[in-house]
């Protein structure tokens, strides 16, 4: 599937998804058109044999469309009533195409909600109207605005089982007419929502710092179990596709294989330790946990660990260790401000901001367990992250901001303690 507006802070790729299919000889059929050049039309198409193979009851088509002939042909299109099921724009053609020249199609998609995704936050170029993305559930699992339209669509609960998730994905389909997940090609930034945020923190609900412990262990049995029902077909990870995607491996490795050997030993040391290799590079006489996480830190889009800070963030919950790597990640100066290096945005402190956040919007008091409760949270959780980059901006030090912000969280979030309207 592609609802590729989410990251699309740092990535290319945007979509406007058109909600019908159209039942054929028992197969569904999906139409999907791109506007790439041809290398990451191969990869598309990559994605698409994958997801055919794994699921024979569906079948795509892929179009690869000249970004110039997009609107006359789109148009044309849906003057006959014969609209594409996938329309997947680059950010500029969302911009250059806005959807008031949609007509009665505009309907059929819904508007973009605010990108907080791993701290990449995008506000939209033009105003709401002028970018659109398919509503997933677990794109925007904690922001305010996507808890409204759940509640909407009927979906009051947080679910706690894959099962849960099924049944609510039907509920919110049959009540809004939008699917809570369409057919997924592997999209990697859809995967890591889908297995950061649904399959570990809710999951997670005792909230273990460590990635072996019982609850832990369930969450990651959610992951594999979405590969081994071809849901992610392993074929869709191609670090070519998108930083995104180091991400999404950076939390298969750190949490399937590297972190539970070695990362308790480092709570001590973080601060410095990170703060000392992420300067120097020089990572060889290393523990692989720690060479894993300065890697990902200093060079996301060359590790396939670039998400590994940000698990230690949303797992480690002690107070302390979070400021340390947090102070880590902003250690080195960009433009005289202690931004981190990499490319995650605005501010790496954001990141590190969004993931504290991500864990303590939705589990402040561990007792969420209503979509309501997560909104009440999420808007704690933006305006404190808001306030964490403006002080950024400022040029004040990033673990001071982080300081700050975080007893703002505590202040603002104290009175929810128990609460789940």
């Amino acid at each position: 599937m592609r609802r590729r507006a989410v990251r699309l802070a740092g990535l290319t790729l945007g979509i406007l998804g058109l909600f019908q299919v159209t039942g054929c000889q028992d197969a569904t059929q999906v139409e999907w058109w791109i506007s790439v050049p041809p290398a990451a039309e191969t990869v598309f198409r990559t994605k698409v044999e994958a997801f055919n193979k794994a699921h024979p009851g569906q079948v795509v088509t892929l179009l690869n469309v000249p970004a110039g002939q997009v609107p006359d042909q789109l148009q044309t299109r849906l003057a006959k009533g014969q609209a594409p099921t996938f329309v997947t724009l680059s950010h500029h053609q969302i911009g250059d195409f806005p959807p008031d020249t949609f007509g009665s199609w505009g309907s059929k998609v819904a508007p973009a909600i605010r990108q907080d995704i791993f701290g990449a936050l995008w506000d939209h170029p033009a105003g709401s109207d002028s970018a659109w993305c398919i509503p997933l559930w677990m794109q925007h699992h904690f922001t305010a605005d996507n808890t409204t339209m759940l509640e909407k669509g009927g979906v009051i609960r947080i679910p706690v089982s894959l099962g849960e998730i099924v049944s609510q994905g039907k509920l919110f389909q049959a009540t809004t007419g939008h699917q809570l997940w369409m057919p997924p090609f592997g999209d990697p930034d859809y995967a890591m929502s889908v297995f950061d945020q649904q399959g570990v923190a809710l999951v997670n609900r005792k909230m273990e710092p460590q990635f072996h412990s019982g609850a832990a262990v369930q969450a990651l049995g959610w992951w594999v179990q979405q590969f081994a029902d071809g849901v992610f077909p392993k074929e869709s990870l191609d670090l070519t596709t998108s930083q995104a995607v180091a991400r999404f491996q950076a939390g298969d490795v750190a949490m399937v294989s590297v972190l539970p050997k070695d990362i308790l030993t480092l709570k001590d040391s973080t601060h410095l330790k990170l703060r000392n290799l992420g300067a120097s590079r020089d990572i060889s006489g290393e523990s692989e946990s720690v060479r894993s996480i300065v890697y990902g830190l200093y060079h996301p889009q060359k590790a396939p660990l670039g998400m590994v800070g940000q698990n230690l963030v949303a797992f480690l919950q002690q107070p302390k260790v979070n400021l340390d790597i947090a102070d880590a990640m902003n250690s080195l100066p960009v433009n005289g401000k202690t931004f981190a290096a990499g490319d995650f945005g605005a501010a790496a402190g954001g990141d590190v901001l969004f993931a504290f956040n991500r864990v303590g919007a939705a589990f402040v008091d561990k007792t969420t367990t209503t979509v309501g409760g997560l909104r009440q949270r999420a808007l704690i959780a933006k305006a404190v992250r808001s306030a964490f980059l403006a002080a950024c901006r400022d040029g004040k030090p990033a673990d001071v901001a982080l300081t700050e912000a975080a007893a703002m969280y505590t202040r603002e979030a104290a009175p929810l303690k128990g609460a789940n309207p």
